[in-house]
């Protein structure tokens, strides 16, 4: 089959063939009110120092309170989190009412939500990178936790879930 030009329609269908963890990126904004969205474009940009990267649309009311707080929470949400992750994709006023979290005290009060993520990390804002219809942030994790859960994955506009195998021992 030829390669076809890849416009914004033809991207997300490739994309879409791109398996992902399903995370809620969280923080408080200048009057301690918690917002989130849910995202599944962040990566980890380096681990010596550790780095991680989380894409936001530019449209996202969640980036005022990043870029004002200069702090946030990634929550990998665990299996069975299909409704979180709608809700927090929507633009409703109460994204947290009824969900389970906790303010992070080394990343400003960002919301952790501790009850249904496999990890959850807080972290320091360190740079923010224009790109496009997005800005890339850049954080410092400040503190971390993983939880014994199978993860939500997404893949071409469907959930699912996975269970790793046993933990292997990190190379030195």
């Amino acid at each position: 089959m030829p390669a076809e030009v890849v416009d914004s329609v033809r991207m997300r269908l490739i994309m879409g063939r791109f398996a992902t963890g399903v995370a809620v990126v969280t923080s408080v904004d200048r009057s301690g009110r918690p917002q989130g969205f849910t995202s599944n474009a962040i990566a980890s940009v380096s681990v010596e120092p550790p780095l991680l990267l989380v894409c936001v649309g530019r449209q996202v009311r969640t980036l005022g309170a990043i870029t004002a707080s200069k702090a946030f929470a990634v929550n990998l949400l665990a299996a069975g989190g299909e409704e979180l992750s709608r809700r927090f994709a929507g633009t409703g006023e109460d994204k947290f009412r009824g969900v389970r979290h906790r303010p992070s005290d080394r990343a400003s009060g960002a919301p952790v939500l501790y009850a249904d993520s496999v990890a959850t990390v807080e972290c320091v804002a360190v740079d923010f990178l224009d790109v496009a219809d997005h800005v890339l942030v850049i954080g410092a994790p400040q503190a971390g936790a993983v939880y014994d859960r199978p993860a939500l994955v997404y893949l071409q506009r469907e959930y699912g879930s996975w269970r790793p195998g046993p933990p292997r021992a990190p190379r030195p």
